[in-house]
């Protein structure tokens, strides 16, 4: 997919900040797929909880501000039910 193409589709490209790339650079380079997973599961997860944060507190909608916060009391619960199985 050429720039022109992907510019038409998404409707616009932003560059990604230095600390971004220097995360997705080593991660590229560990080795086998299955750490490249983990690695890049594990970021973009990260940044979409982050995100998800920003709009929930940050929305005038109180639709999306509640369906959000919804979303992560389930997303907080699975997490504490998740470490509970770990103890």
């Amino acid at each position: 997919m050429g720039r022109n193409e992907a510019t038409r589709k998404a409707g616009a490209i932003y560059r990604i900040g230095r600390i971004l790339k220097t995360l997705l650079e080593i991660l590229l380079q560990a080795e086998g797929v299955q750490k490249k997973v983990l690695g890049m599961q594990t970021l973009f997860e990260g940044m979409a909880v982050g995100i998800m944060d920003m709009v929930r507190w940050d929305s005038a909608n109180p639709l999306a501000s509640s369906m959000l916060n919804r979303v992560g009391m389930i997303c907080d619960a699975k997490q504490a039910d998740q470490i509970a199985r770990q103890s």
